[in-house]
């Protein structure tokens, strides 16, 4: 997709395009649930407004911490600047930067200065920015999570992290077979042991912050390495019965900081844009909730996309990476960041 000057987009509005009315629960006042979003941005300004909208959306009660890894892409810079002027409890951090040379930019070193900055009986929930919440949480959702992580019976009780989001479509390299269901604790657990991450481990996550003290938990700085360290410390992940977020088809990539020719042709070719869901209204959540654990929650089937804002509409299976079954853009990408360190770019 090409790019675009910043001073064509509209005006920063921090309260939009999500056309389902705010959940009101009596039992949680604004900011006094014990979850807290972790929000990892950086030069997605038009994503990142949206995800933070959809946490007010559909999580008014819960606390909202922003970590941008130093955006130098003016409309991203001025959504950070009206989050800060908008003074409604959301945080913005931007710590320094961390070595570049990672696949994932700074988001390690962000991740473990986020964990570290939340309570122990809190639960973290991590979410990139280009992804949104898709149904109203309840403060049941909430409790039944919490449980997990407080029970005094070992086979009710969860020793890992939890993964909140809608599956992507499964693809060939894992079926139906590959998924179990532990009815006691409502997760469902994939059977990836032969990846790299997934199994035990996402960079998406929920997971009681205690737990990870209790285990002096340090960020590597690949996602494969803190699956490595997720096997030795807890037990599988569990993918959540009824997951409330969702990442965004068809969304533009940033892989550490870096955009190559390669990433830019495959993103035009693709249609790459923004992608944004519908929001389940209550009776559709109910009845997503209600269903039976056989039927898997995958994205595709699950969730609508909104009108498409004048870009192509998106083929399911819906893509998540511009580069994914591109081969030959895939190796012009890696070869064209590979020359990109021998020249110290």
């Amino acid at each position: 997709m090409p790019e675009s000057d910043a001073n064509e987009h509209d005006p920063v509005t921090i309260d939009n395009n999500l056309n389902t009315p705010e959940p009101r629960d009596p039992a949680g006042a604004p900011r006094d649930w014990p979850l807290h979003f972790l929000v990892f941005s950086f030069n997605r300004g038009e994503f990142l407004a949206h995800c933070i909208n959809s946490i007010q959306r559909c999580a008014p009660g819960c606390a909202v911490t922003v970590h941008d890894d130093n955006s130098s892409d003016a409309h991203t810079q001025q959504v950070l600047a009206e989050l800060v002027k908008a003074d409604n409890g959301i945080a913005v951090v931007q710590p320094p930067a961390d070595n570049g040379d990672s696949k994932h930019g700074g988001l390690y070193g962000n991740m473990q200065r986020a964990c570290a900055a939340v309570d122990d009986n809190t639960l973290i929930c991590t979410l990139q920015d280009d992804m949104q919440l898709v149904r109203p949480l309840r403060r049941a959702d909430l409790d039944q999570w919490l449980a997990l992580y407080n029970q005094q019976d070992s086979n009710q009780q969860h020793h890992g992290f939890l993964q909140p989001a809608f599956l992507k479509s499964l693809g060939a390299k894992v079926s139906t077979d590959d998924v179990s269901y532990e009815s006691n604790k409502q997760v469902y657990l994939i059977n990836r042991q032969k990846r790299s991450a997934g199994a035990w481990y996402s960079d998406v996550f929920m997971i009681q912050a205690k737990l990870l003290r209790q285990h002096n938990w340090q960020f590597a700085t690949r996602e494969s390495g803190n699956e490595q360290q997720a096997r030795q410390h807890f037990e599988q992940m569990g993918y959540l019965r009824n997951p409330f977020v969702a990442w965004l088809p068809g969304a533009p990539a940033w892989r550490g900081k870096r955009r190559t020719l390669a990433m830019k042709l495959a993103e035009h070719n693709r249609h790459c844009g923004f992608y944004p869901f519908s929001i389940m209204s209550d009776e559709q959540s109910n009845a997503f909730c209600a269903r039976d654990a056989g039927q898997l929650p995958i994205a595709e089937e699950w969730l609508s996309l909104q009108a498409n804002h004048g870009e192509p509409s998106l083929a399911k299976p819906w893509f998540y990476y511009p580069l994914q079954d591109q081969r030959a853009l895939k190796l012009a990408n890696r070869l064209e960041l590979q020359l990109g360190k021998l020249v110290g770019r």
